[in-house]
């Protein structure tokens, strides 16, 4: 990831919630030390895992905090690829 974008996402995120929590899916540059510099919770996989592993991870380490944000993240998720996708199956649901 290039580091001027995580910074931009990892001190954006910051903004709006109490504590950002990021996968790094086995990256091989200074992605962990940057974003944990920024205050960012860094979850680290050894290795690349893809990306439903690294949803999954994500899920798992959001279960182990305040479980109210699982459907404010999932529905905020969900509501990007629908705007973002011209034939999206993912609909908004509750928890």
């Amino acid at each position: 990831m290039r580091m001027n974008v995580l910074a931009k996402v990892v001190l954006g995120a910051k903004k709006h919630v109490d504590k950002v929590v990021m996968v790094d899916d086995g990256s091989t540059d200074a992605t962990l030390e940057i974003a944990e510099a920024l205050g960012a919770l860094v979850v680290r996989h050894d290795e690349n895992r893809g990306y439903g592993a690294t949803l999954r991870t994500c899920f798992e380490t959001a279960r182990e905090h305040d479980p109210a944000y699982i459907p404010v993240f999932i529905n905020q998720t969900l509501g990007k690829f629908d705007q973002n996708a011209s034939q999206s199956n993912f609909k908004k649901f509750e928890i």
